[in-house]
């Protein structure tokens, strides 16, 4: 769909879109053809029902394993650590990420504004690069207690400070890409579509 703007000769009225065969289309038929462009298949229904289902069951597990470490005691060993900033950092894709991910993959339109744009963008970056690294952190401190398991001393305190790290760390890293970040009109001041860097 090739829409420009242009004054139409066929009527000496002002014609917002003229289609790629340089016909005027009217407002409605604009309309008509947006609506056709975001209407839902079936394949995209499905799409929905799997994202609700992962949703549903990411959200409950994540915050599970958050709730079982952080109510027992026992459970609050160095690699449980890990684990749980792991189920954390899920749960920010799962919360922040996924309904708007849903929203765009379906309609192919980002809908939210340039700040949410930038916003669901950063957390969801922010979110991959603390899985990333601390999965890395975990293989050191499993390299470390292998290689040099006389010397290594795994304790709380170099878990948390490593957590700290790793979350620090990825709030600068994807920074970049929460300032660079931003959105393109289409065909007009009409249309607001998915942001792009």
């Amino acid at each position: 769909m090739n829409l420009t703007t242009t004054s139409c000769p066929y009527n000496e009225s002002t014609c917002k879109f003229i289609d790629s065969e340089g016909n005027c289309l009217s407002d409605n038929m604009v309309l008509d053809l947006i609506l056709k462009y975001v209407s839902i298949t079936y394949y995209e229904w499905i799409c929905i029902i799997l994202y609700v289902i992962v949703f549903i069951v990411g959200t409950i597990g994540n915050l599970l394993v958050i709730i079982v470490i952080q109510r027992n005691r026992s459970m609050r060993t160095v690699t449980n650590m890990f684990i749980m900033n792991l189920a954390a950092a899920d749960l920010l894709v799962l919360v922040f990420c996924l309904p708007a991910t849903v929203i765009q993959d379906v309609t192919k339109t980002w809908f939210f504004g340039l700040v949410l744009c930038k916003f669901v963008n950063y957390i969801q970056n922010m979110s991959i690069s603390v899985s990333v690294l601390t999965l890395m952190a975990i293989s050191v401190e499993r390299y470390q207690a292998i290689v040099y398991p006389l010397k290594f001393s795994g304790t709380k305190q170099r878990a948390r400070i490593l957590i700290l790290s790793v979350w620090i760390l990825s709030l600068l890293l994807v920074l970049p890409d929460a300032i660079m970040m931003t959105l393109i009109r289409q065909y007009g001041d009409e249309i607001e579509t998915i942001y792009l860097t």
